[in-house]
C-alpha cells in the first residue's frame, strides 16, 4: 500500500533570516523572525516564525519557489498549472492581531520575474480576523493557490505566468487586545497537475484512502492530522490533484466506499483556496495489465472548480464503478477499461472516448445545459 506525497519545495524549518531561499520582505518590517523549536505548536518540530507587532503595518516574508544556485529556476505555467500549498498557524488567541479579510489581514502573493522581491505580483486576501484563519489557533490552516488563478484582489507590475518565481505571506497588523501576530509557516509544496508528472500525489500498490493518513504521519507528523490531506472517519478531504497508478507499478486501488471531497474555490468567509479547473484534476494511469484494478463505490464531491477527471484508459486494466457517486466533476473522460454503474450529479461533459465503455444503468442528475453525455462514434 502506497500513497506518494511529493517532497516539499521549501520545508520552512529555519529562520527566514538564514534561509538560502529567502527573497526579501514585503513592506518595511518592524517585526521579528526566527525559528520555532520543539513544542506542541506547530505540527513540525521546527518552523519559520514571524511577528508583525505594529498596528496598521502591512509586512511579510518572501521565498523562492524552486531550488537555485545563484539564479532561480522559474515555473512556466502558461499551458498547465501548478498548485502551491502551505500551512499557517497562529500561536495563541491574543496573538491573532490581524485586520479583516477586506483590509488584507492575511495575504498570499505570487511573484514573477527577478528581484528581492520582484515588482510583478498578484496578491490574494486569504483571511482576516473575521474568517476561519483568524478565529482559531488549535490547528494550522492550509492556503492553496493555483498559480494560474485570476481571482486575486491586487496586482503590481505585470505578472508573467511563464516566469513564476516567488511566494510571500504577509499580514496587516491590527491590535485587538494583544500586541503581536506571532505566526508559523510550514512546508511549501508546489504540486504538478498533469498526468504522469513527477510532483503529483499518487496511489500505487494495494491501496485505499486510509493510506493518505499513513503518508501524512510519515511525511509530516503523527501528533495531529490537519493538512491538505485529512480524514474524519470515512470522510476524507484532499486539496490536490491525484493519480491512480504510475503506468509502471502494480496498482490495485479500492476506495472501500469512502466519502471524498475537495475544498471550494474562494469560499465566502474562508477564501484560502484559490483554484481553477486545472488544480484538482484526477487521472487513472494504470498499467496495460489485467492485474491493475481501480474499484470505486464511494462518493466524490469535487468542489466548485469542476476539475477534469481523465479515466481515458483503453487497455487491459480494469476500472469498476459500483454505484459510485461523482458530484461536480468537470469533463469526465472514460475509456473502455471503465465499466459499471455510477451517479453523475451536477457534473460536466461525460465523454465516452472509446466505444467499449459500459455504464448501463447509470444516473445523471441536475445537468447544466452544457453538461451532456457524449458517446464515441
Amino acid at each position: 500500500m502506497t500513497f506518494v506525497i511529493p517532497t516539499a519545495k521549501l520545508p520552512m524549518t529555519s529562520s527566514h533570516n538564514s534561509d538560502a531561499r529567502a527573497r526579501g520582505t514585503i513592506g518595511t518590517p518592524t517585526g521579528t523572525g526566527g525559528t520555532k523549536g520543539n513544542g506542541n505548536l506547530p505540527l513540525t518540530d521546527s518552523a519559520t516564525h514571524y511577528t508583525n507587532g505594529t498596528d496598521g503595518d502591512f509586512e511579510g516574508l518572501v521565498w523562492e519557489f524552486e531550488d537555485w544556485a545563484g539564479a532561480p529556476v522559474p515555473y512556466d505555467v502558461s499551458s498547465d498549472t501548478r498548485v502551491a500549498i502551505y500551512t499557517h498557524q497562529y500561536n495563541a488567541p491574543n496573538r491573532l492581531e490581524i485586520a479583516t479579510v477586506a483590509n488584507s489581514g492575511v495575504v498570499c502573493r505570487i511573484y514573477s520575474g527577478a528581484g528581492s522581491p520582484p515588482t510583478n505580483y498578484k496578491s490574494y486576501d486569504v483571511g482576516g480576523n473575521d474568517t476561519l484563519i483568524g478565529k482559531a489557533r488549535e490547528i494550522p490552516r492550509m492556503i492553496v493557490i493555483d498559480l494560474n488563478d485570476t481571482s486575486h484582489e491586487d496586482t503590481g507590475g505585470t505578472f508573467d505566468n511563464t516566469d513564476v518565481q516567488c511566494l510571500a505571506h504577509a499580514t496587516t497588523g491590527a491590535a485587538m487586545g494583544g500586541s503581536t501576530n506571532y505566526q508559523f509557516f510550514q512546508r511549501l509544496f508546489v504540486l504538478e497537475t498533469t498526468k504522469g508528472a513527477t510532483d503529483i500525489p499518487r496511489f500505487t500498490g494495494a491501496s485505499d484512502w486510509d493510506d493518505i493518513i499513513t503518508a501524512v504521519g510519515t511525511a509530516f507528523d503523527t501528533k495531529i492530522t490537519s493538512e491538505w490531506l485529512q480524514r474524519e472517519g470515512i470522510v476524507f478531504q484532499v486539496a490536490c490533484p491525484l493519480e491512480f497508478g504510475d503506468n509502471s507499478t502494480s496498482t490495485q486501488f479500492d476506495d472501500n466506499g469512502a466519502a471524498v471531497f475537495w475544498p471550494d474555490h474562494d469560499e465566502v468567509g474562508n477564501p484560502r483556496t484559490r483554484v481553477t479547473e486545472q488544480a484538482f484534476r484526477v487521472y487513472s494511469n494504470l498499467r496495460n495489465n489485467v492485474a491493475d484494478t481501480l474499484d470505486m463505490s464511494g462518493s466524490y464531491d469535487c468542489g466548485n472548480s469542476y476539475p477534469l477527471w481523465d479515466f481515458d484508459q483503453d487497455d487491459a486494466a480494469v476500472i469498476t464503478f459500483a454505484g459510485v457517486n461523482f458530484k461536480r466533476t468537470g469533463t469526465f473522460l472514460m475509456g473502455s477499461s471503465v465499466t459499471g454503474i455510477a451517479i453523475f450529479d451536477d457534473c460536466g461533459l461525460v465523454d465516452y472516448v472509446d466505444n467499449g465503455v459500459n455504464l448501463d444503468g447509470s444516473t445523471f442528475r441536475n445537468p447544466h445545459s452544457t453538461h451532456l453525455l457524449s458517446l464515441a462514434a
